[in-house]
């Protein structure tokens, strides 16, 4: 019996050998595409999101010195028995952000006083006593308000001396705020753009000449100005973790002028104080940009060497950059001082 052949063996079929279709790499186009995008994003981050820190600054118009000017001729025709007094008007404006009017702001309105009384001491030489008084305090700035009329409202009057020679003259050095009466002077500078000085005329304890300039703090015993605009830039009373700030003054270009009625030597003054740098703890981490400057004019009595009159306006701008925003400030205050002499009470007749 013959073997039946072999049925055939199936044939394969085409599907099992079709090759899987190869699978598309990306387009170099679209790298290319893709490339662009992340270099224009990365660009975008490095102008726009990640905005520097900023850095605040004004033009100031300091004092500028000439060669060859003559002596300036100050009397000191001071004697014991007296009295002037000096009245401050104070106009403050601030508001939040950078675009606006600080005027157009919460504001501060206030007139401070301060009688200087000279009397003798030993050794035939003068004292003048100055005593500061808060004669009213308004506006729409409740803080400041209060702050104001706690340092000189209540408790004993802030009190500054300076002793002077026989002849009247002031003894360098000398003016001072009585012990006891620190933590009130804040409250002063606060009105007076940190010129919370009031013993001072401006005029350095040396001879000085026309056309001469020199350094601010030769001729007053300065206010902390710029923790004054620090604590209106962050709303916070500590200045712990903020960076130490400075401040620059310079007096100069004396010319001879009549203000309201006494002969005067016209002094021009210009200050500036800056905070800026890194917030640390204690307080909010963040970055601190603050600039103020005071510019103005000091007139000095002729006759006796005491300021007779004094206009000044400030400007501070603030940034406080903390993790999440970044609050912007702007101060502006105007500052005018008058002084008078007053009359001696008539003596009294015994009846």
């Amino acid at each position: 019996m013959t073997d039946a052949p072999l049925p055939a063996a199936p044939r394969p079929s085409k599907s099992r050998y079709r090759e899987a279709p190869k699978k598309k790499g990306v387009p170099v186009v679209l790298w290319i595409v893709i490339g662009a995008f992340v270099a224009v994003g990365a660009i975008w981050f490095l102008f726009f999101g990640s905005v520097p820190d900023p850095k605040h600054r004004f033009p100031i118009d300091w004092p500028q010195a000439r060669a060859g000017g003559e002596p300036l001729g100050i009397a000191h025709a001071v004697k014991a028995g007296d009295t002037f007094e000096s009245r401050a008007s104070v106009r403050t404006g601030v508001v939040m952000g950078a675009d606006f009017d600080p005027m157009s702001g919460m504001t501060l309105i206030a007139s401070v006083s301060w009688r200087q009384t000279v009397a003798p001491i030993d050794g035939g030489r003068l004292r003048s006593s100055y005593v500061v008084k808060l004669d009213g305090c308004d506006g729409t700035l409740p803080p400041a308000i209060a702050f104001v009329k706690a340092g000189l409202m209540f408790g004993p009057p802030l009190t500054f001396e300076l002793d002077r020679e026989a002849s009247g003259k002031p003894v360098g050095g000398t003016g001072r705020l009585l012990p006891g009466f620190e933590k009130k002077r804040p409250s002063l500078d606060y009105c007076l753009s940190g010129l919370s000085d009031v013993t001072s005329s401006y005029l350095p304890a040396r001879e000085v000449r026309r056309g001469e300039v020199w350094d601010l703090h030769d001729a007053a015993s300065l206010g902390d100005l710029v923790e004054m605009m620090r604590f209106l830039a962050t709303v916070n009373p500590s200045p712990a973790g903020f960076p130490k700030g400075s401040l620059e003054g310079r007096v100069g270009e004396a010319t001879d002028e009549t203000k309201d009625g006494e002969p005067c030597v016209r002094l021009k003054l210009a200050m500036q104080a800056l905070c800026e740098g890194d917030v640390v703890a204690p307080a909010r981490p963040g970055y601190i940009s603050s600039v103020a400057k005071v510019e103005g004019h000091a007139w000095v009595s002729a006759r006796t060497g005491i300021l007779w009159a004094l206009e000044t306006v400030a400007e501070g701008r603030a940034s406080y950059r903390k993790s999440t925003a970044t609050e912007e400030r702007r101060v502006r205050q105007f500052v005018t001082i008058k002084t008078t002499r007053v009359d001696p009470e008539p003596a009294s007749d015994g009846k």
